[in-house]
């Protein structure tokens, strides 16, 4: 009968554990795996999108608070109303002095700016359409997200507005057999 002296088998050179450095490696490595696809995806879908000419509008900002101030202090009434359905946005401004009287004879304009892609921006002239109403019609490029930037400029005065739209998605008429409209 033979009796050994351990109770586990005879390995040479064996240490318990020895794959607690490997854990710590491969941590590493899904870290860093990690980090290269967020660097990758952040790279890879900036558009470059960024504020054109900005030392030129820093310096230009007390000029722009001051024509805020007296944009509030004309006490113009305006009314903007912007619908966007289909492609299509219709766009009306209802432009009146402090008194509530129609303000004719303005030059009106509205920018459509695509706040998340650049190469989308336009403008749109809005024709006089009754006393102090101005109104026109813009076909939309893409759904989603718009700045709208109304300016009138007026003997009185000029006035700007900047609001957010978004216009819904629609179905672009496919030329395909069988397809729905």
């Amino acid at each position: 009968m033979t009796i050994t002296t351990s109770s586990f088998p005879a390995r040479p050179f064996a240490r318990r554990g020895s794959w607690i450095p490997w854990v710590f490696v491969a941590m590493f490595a899904v870290v860093l795996l990690a980090n290269t696809a967020m660097v990758y995806v952040a790279a890879s879908t900036w558009t470059g999108l960024e504020t054109r000419e900005h030392y030129r509008k820093g310096l230009e900002y007390n000029a722009a608070l001051e024509a805020e101030r007296a944009q509030a202090a004309r006490g113009w009434q305006v009314a903007v109303d912007a619908r966007a359905a289909g492609g299509t946005a219709l766009l009306r401004v209802e432009l009146k002095d402090r008194d509530g009287r129609a303000l004719d004879g303005a030059e009106v304009t509205a920018l459509l700016i695509r706040p998340t892609s650049d190469g989308h921006d336009f403008a749109v002239a809005l024709d006089a359409a009754a006393a102090g109403v101005y109104a026109a019609e813009a076909t939309m490029p893409l759904p989603g997200q718009w700045d709208l930037r109304i300016e009138a400029r007026h003997p009185a005065g000029d006035w700007q507005s900047i609001r957010r739209i978004v216009v819904q998605p629609w179905e672009q008429p496919s030329d395909q057999p069988g397809s729905r409209p």
